[in-house]
């Protein structure tokens, strides 16, 4: 879980954007949105509704493409701003909720993640017999694992925001950071 984790793709290009555009904290709270929907995921495929959420691609798909309009948006709005512009500013302001909520989207709607789950939780745990507290267990494995493999890029890309914030660079960044969203946005929509 902590190698597919680390790979990277839309989730580690979200939270490596939202660290270096808004705060740590605010990346936190993105990798935060990742791993409750990774508990999702846990609970649908322990409950054996794995092959219902399968069948249930319109919804996956119309959350697919509203998260990647919202990140599409977000880059516009980056790649846009004057470097005058409080344009970091700006995106500190968004409410944690937002951040929270980008996370939550770009992860759910991968219905390759309940297929990843419904295929190997039954290699290592017998869901006929699992309990209460082999659930919690599993939640917290995927905690660690998931917002483990993330919390680097959130801490490297956070550094690398105080350096760059400061005179042209801050326009810079902005244009990267715009092109990280857009490009995410992109690869999540055309993404099978």
């Amino acid at each position: 879980m902590f190698v597919l984790s680390i790979v990277p793709g839309p989730s580690i290009f979200l939270v490596i954007a939202r660290s270096m555009t808004s705060s740590l904290g605010r990346g936190l709270v993105t990798i935060l949105g990742i791993v409750l929907a990774n508990f999702i995921f846990i609970l649908l495929a322990v409950l054996g509704v794995g092959a219902l959420v399968a069948s249930m691609d319109g919804l996956f798909t119309m959350l697919k493409y509203a998260g990647s309009g919202y990140l599409f948006w977000l880059g516009i709005k980056l790649l846009l701003a004057k470097a005058k512009e409080s344009t970091f500013d700006d995106l500190e302001n968004t409410s944690w909720s937002s951040n929270f909520a980008a996370g939550f989207v770009i992860t759910i709607s991968a219905p390759r993640a309940i297929l990843f789950y419904v295929s190997l939780l039954p290699n290592f745990v017998d869901l006929d017999k699992i309990q209460v507290v082999d659930i919690l267990l599993l939640m917290l494995v995927a905690a660690l694992a998931v917002g483990g493999a993330k919390l680097p890029y959130a801490l490297l890309a956070y550094k690398s925001s105080l350096f760059l914030r400061k005179g042209k660079t801050r326009e810079i960044m902005s244009a990267i950071a715009g092109g990280v969203m857009i490009t995410t946005a992109i690869v999540v929509a055309l993404k099978p």
